[in-house]
């Protein structure tokens, strides 16, 4: 087909979230718009698969009631209602091996619901209020990415505040796990900061999250395709961008399509939205002088960045399970970080969901699967989600006819080509940001790139494709400006007089852990921790002291900043 003589050519590299936010909003302005995408199937990491008239999802996905951006597109772009399609959560439930009653954690936008969590059971009391304390702290932090001393991890964090538990560690660890699939030791402290301080930001009447009631295909890529296609943009599956060359004020691509033929594009601008791991190969490829590393050589250090894979079985029983809760359930101390949630009380108008119960169960921990076949690591899952739940017969194998599972709707992808970026310290770093000066026609997009939202989720992978489209914008502007929806998070001075408003209650519980610890050896007449357990008790008046004091003066310091800026403004 020609092409217009005053057309602004752009190629997308990518079909995740990132890559067709970027394509809509340029589409929607008049750019010519084309999306490369290497496998057969759209939407990277929240794409679908139909399999045996099923459709299984790679991931699932909560989406939080602070993706402004993300539900902006769902509503206003595609024209789709939150409550319509998909369904609140309030929090997530924690079950023991070897206990039947589940533990609900909620999330704390309420005093009503943080007593809810202090009296979960799932830790002692004083141990679960530092845990919630230490998220407040953490969210009250600033952290300077010039400074070396302000990288540092979760871990590392929770080690230098007096008043922190072992215990509290390890809730914090088991939540990391079960939705990142990274460990609080490699967690980025100033990440996770951004995105608790957006979660405290929720008020009291809004849940935490939201569910798709149905596959990620049908209620959201599929739609988001459609939208771009309407505006003239298109998406080429099986279309590998193997080289990129810039020259001339031109973008050229080497595309292996289906074909044994390699397809060279030209394209004015250029978005790359691709995983880490690929990003840094094309940055890299093309002829010496005229690849992206040559103008911008810093970019190589994304090869830094790590993604790791979440094994996923979709789970269908032949029938339905009793007391299985809707809501996501951990299983606590299970050695993959295994999680599960009820997908046929969410997708009730599925008809494979009738009369029978089908679960998503994840392992967050990948390499503790010990198999190299994929579906005997798929039934090791299925084995260890029965030592849990065993009210159901799991076969000795993956395809047992003797089982109570339907095999032939169950599905284990251990979703290899789809790993989810990991937080870890230093990425902040090492990520791209949306354009450079010395690259004027390429622009980044995904979870990983630098952006207010800075924890890896949806939310940053949408508000990333939206940068990269208003820097493209910017460039050579073609319609009405880019916008992108501001969050408003818990200002400093709110979640610093909520740290000094609760900081004697932290330390009280600290001493009420350590107190708790010794005395159960006591109890049996062992008496060597004691004199370490009553130093430690000692020292706590005079660390909650200091931290008091600093507190203060930081909420004095952030209350005064705050004066000068309104009467600048």
């Amino acid at each position: 087909m020609p092409q217009a003589e005053d057309s602004v050519r752009v190629a997308v590299v990518g079909s995740g979230i990132a890559g067709l936010t970027s394509a809509l909003e340029l589409a929607k302005r008049g750019y010519e718009v084309t999306v490369y995408e290497k496998e057969a199937v759209i939407g990277g990491n929240l794409s679908s698969q139909k399999i045996n008239g099923v459709y299984h999802d790679v991931y699932p996905h909560m989406f939080p009631s602070w993706y402004k951006n993300f539900w902006r597109l769902l509503e206003q772009d595609l024209g789709l209602s939150r409550e319509g399609n998909f369904e609140a959560r309030t929090g997530t439930k924690m079950l023991r091996k070897g206990e039947r009653k589940y533990l609900e954690l909620v999330a704390p936008t309420s005093l009503r619901a943080a007593w809810t969590n202090l009296t979960s059971g799932f830790l002692p009391l004083p141990d679960m209020f530092v845990y919630g304390y230490s998220m407040i702290d953490l969210a009250a932090q600033r952290f300077d990415p010039k400074e070396l001393l302000s990288r540092y991890s979760l871990n590392g964090f929770l080690q230098s505040r007096a008043y922190a538990t072992e215990r509290a560690a390890e809730m914090l660890d088991l939540s990391l796990m079960v939705i990142w699939s990274i460990h609080g030791d490699r967690t980025s402290a100033a990440s996770y900061r951004e995105f608790v301080r957006r979660a405290f930001a929720l008020g009291t009447d809004q849940p935490f999250a939201w569910m798709l009631k149905g596959s990620l295909w049908e209620k959201l890529i599929q739609p988001l395709v459609a939208k771009l296609s309407d505006h003239g943009g298109s998406v080429r599956t099986r279309h590998r961008v193997d080289a990129i060359n810039i020259e001339d004020g031109k973008v050229r691509l080497e595309v292996q399509g289906p074909g044994p033929e390699v397809e060279h594009v030209e394209a004015d601008y250029l978005v790359l939205a691709v995983e880490p791991e690929g990003l840094g190969r094309l940055i890299e490829t093309g002829k010496e002088g005229l690849r992206i590393v040559d103008r911008v050589p810093k970019l190589s250090q994304v090869r830094r960045l790590r993604s790791e894979p979440i094994a996923v079985v979709d789970l269908y029983f032949k029938y339905a399970l009793p007391d299985i809760p809707r809501e996501h359930v951990g299983l606590a101390g299970s050695e993959m970080d295994l999680s599960f949630f009820q997908l046929s009380g969410l997708w009730e108008d599925d008809p494979n969901m009738r009369d029978r119960t089908a679960v998503v169960l994840a392992a967050s921990d990948f390499y503790a699967l010990p198999l190299e076949q994929s579906l005997g690591d798929g039934h090791r899952m299925i084995q260890a989600f029965h030592e849990y739940l065993p009210i159901f017969r799991p076969g000795a194998y993956w395809g047992d006819p003797s089982s109570d599972i339907d095999w032939e709707k169950s599905h284990f992808q251990p979703n290899l080509t789809h790993k989810l970026f990991v937080n870890q310290v230093g990425s902040g770093e090492w990520s791209p940001v949306a354009s450079y000066e010395a690259l004027p026609n390429v622009f980044f997009a995904g979870d990983y790139c630098r952006n207010p939202v800075a924890m890896a989720t949806v939310e940053g992978a949408v508000l990333s494709g939206l940068e990269a489209a208003k820097a493209l914008w910017a460039r050579q502007p073609l319609g009405a400006p880019v916008e992108i929806v501001e969050d408003e998070p818990r200002s400093e001075s709110w979640l610093l007089a909520m740290k000094l408003a609760f900081s004697a209650n932290a330390y009280w519980a600290k001493w009420w852990s350590i107190a708790f610890d010794a005395a159960e050896p006591v109890s049996r007449g062992r008496f060597t921790s004691l004199p370490g357990a009553a130093a430690e008790m000692l020292t706590l008046p005079h660390a909650f002291v200091g931290d008091v004091m600093k507190t203060a003066y930081q909420l004095g310091a952030s209350l005064l900043r705050g004066a000068k800026s309104r009467d600048e403004r």
